[in-house]
């Protein structure tokens, strides 16, 4: 299969950050290669030939455009910077929580704010607004992911604990997030995240290969849990009501375009969703952004159902009817208070989790990565001992409807001589169309971009170009043969070979003896 020559090359959203690279460097903070002016694609050099693309760290890129991670050059910190307009995302409020007088109450765990820089208004990033700036803050985890769950009672309980009382903190100053949902809520992955992770794909680690290593958060606890995102944050005065729908739920039954209601109440019920979602499958709809860290969306674990009377209590229909979060947290010390001390220990586990996915997230949070593993990829060194475990609970995750058997020596595969016949299939048949005779095709299509007779203008024929893209590199389309000339060929040169040569092994180039030696005991099992 051919490869686009546009393949992982940068886009124009993230042209913008290529822009201000010199400008954020002499502010001290250093972006990842990939961002810099005279960056070119590491797997289009010589060395790197063999290689697939998605094998070489500067394929990863930003998951959304306005936001970037960075070094900070003073002491190698890992920070996050987020574009944002100061009328719009109410920076203001967020310095003042950052302020060192409400940073001395514990309870707090707004995001942390290192710094704000002001864009220059001429750069593309600013959309030429004098109010753009940069918030600078610490790179953090999400609350959960597939590959890295609670795991204990007490894990959810310290997540819990914070979270509530970060609310009641800034209910206790006349705050309301009124966004405080799932995707809000962070962690700082220092001490549970010893490998800690590429910003591009929380699943690998800073080199862009290697499966991040994880370290159960009993063992690193406390773990300290943040909220962040305070565009929707007001300060409300005694009586004061809020009016308009906002946060990633929304089905609050009080919130109205027009009148006017406690926001501090719909921070209760906001948090009260969360804590829903942590026992049972949440049938309000939610409104959440890209997914492709694989956040953990609606799932549930075992052995959490004692939250249930908090999360009712949470979530009345009726506000006045409804805990406040200083209520809230002491309903919650009560359920707390109820439980035996050994049942903080007790090992949940999401409801729908498999016992292959259970393996594989055991395995990456107790193997350090230096750690050899047998299998396919065991041998080669230039592809790090744990790919092995990436590659499979990655199969787990994509495969879809098709779930493999993620046994404990990894999947076990059958030789293909062995099967009477296997079926071959093509997908995306979105650029298909019918021609008939004398039709041309315009437009330029498919993963190959540099078929010679492809034109935005000129037609040509569509049918030619199929056979391109499959096995006929001719330049000249009049000289490709079409795919009934080719199937007949094919025949031609398949009746030429002596019958024993069909069964000859074949290799791949890309692997050395002894990945071949693997492969063939993992294949013959």
């Amino acid at each position: 299969m051919g490869k686009s020559p546009h393949c992982g090359l940068i886009t124009p959203l993230e042209s913008l950050w290529v822009e201000i690279q010199p400008f954020l460097l002499q502010h001290g903070y250093k972006l990842r290669p990939r961002y810099h002016p005279n960056w070119k694609p590491s797997w289009k050099k010589p060395w790197n030939f063999y290689k697939l693309t998605f094998e070489c760290p500067d394929y990863l890129s930003i998951l959304r455009y306005n936001i970037m991670d960075a070094i900070r050059v003073s002491d190698g910190a890992r920070v996050v910077m987020k574009r944002v307009f100061l009328e719009e995302d109410n920076v203001p409020l967020l310095e003042y929580l950052n302020s060192p007088e409400m940073r001395k109450d514990p309870r707090n765990n707004t995001v942390p704010l290192f710094e704000v820089i002001p864009l220059p208004e001429q750069c593309g990033l600013a959309k030429s607004r004098d109010s753009a700036v940069l918030l600078i803050m610490p790179l953090l985890f999400p609350l959960a992911t597939w590959s890295f769950p609670f795991q204990h009672v007490k894990e959810v309980v310290e997540a819990l604990d914070q979270l509530i009382q970060g609310i009641v903190f800034l209910h206790e100053h006349r705050i309301a997030h009124r966004d405080a949902c799932y995707l809000n809520y962070m962690m700082d992955p220092t001490n549970t995240i010893p490998s800690s992770f590429h910003f591009g794909d929380r699943t690998r680690q800073p080199d862009g290969i290697s499966p991040v290593v994880y370290k159960d958060r009993c063992s690193a606890s406390p773990v300290k849990y943040y909220m962040i995102d305070y565009e929707t944050a007001d300060y409300f005065p005694p009586n004061v009501g809020s009016v308009g729908r906002y946060g990633q739920v929304k089905t609050v039954p009080e919130m109205s375009l027009d009148v006017p209601y406690d926001p501090f109440k719909l921070d209760v019920y906001q948090l009260g969703c969360q804590v829903q979602e942590f026992f049972e499958v949440c049938s309000f709809p939610t409104q959440y952004h890209s997914t492709t860290d694989y956040q953990l969306l609606d799932k549930e674990y075992d052995g959490l159902e004692f939250l249930q009377p908090l999360c009712e209590a949470m979530m009345y229909h009726t506000p006045d009817s409804r805990l406040t979060a200083a209520e809230s947290f002491q309903k919650f010390q009560e359920l707390l208070s109820s439980l035996e001390p050994a049942y903080l220990s007790h090992e949940i586990w999401l409801k729908d989790c498999t016992a292959a996915e259970r393996r594989a997230i055991q395995r990456a949070m107790h193997s350090p990565p230096t750690v050899k593993r047998t299998g396919v990829f065991a041998s080669c060194k230039k592809r790090k001992d744990n790919r092995e475990l990436y590659f499979r609970a990655s199969i787990e995750l994509h495969i879809g409807c098709t779930q493999l058997p993620l046994a404990s020596n990894g999947i076990t595969y059958k030789d293909r001589c062995s099967i009477e016949r296997v079926r071959y299939c093509m997908i995306t048949l979105e650029t298909a169309d019918y021609f008939p005779p004398k039709v041309g095709s315009v437009g330029r299509y498919s993963q190959v971009r540099d078929i010679p007779d492809m034109s935005t203008t000129i037609p040509y024929y569509p049918f030619k170009l199929d056979i391109y893209w499959a096995v006929m590199p001719y330049r000249d389309p009049n000289a490709r043969l079409t795919a009934a000339e080719r199937r007949q060929k094919f025949q031609d040169l398949s009746s030429s070979l002596k019958p024993a040569y069909l069964s000859q092994k074949i290799w791949s180039k890309r692997y050395d003896p002894d990945e071949g030696l693997a492969m063939r005991v993992r294949v013959a099992r």
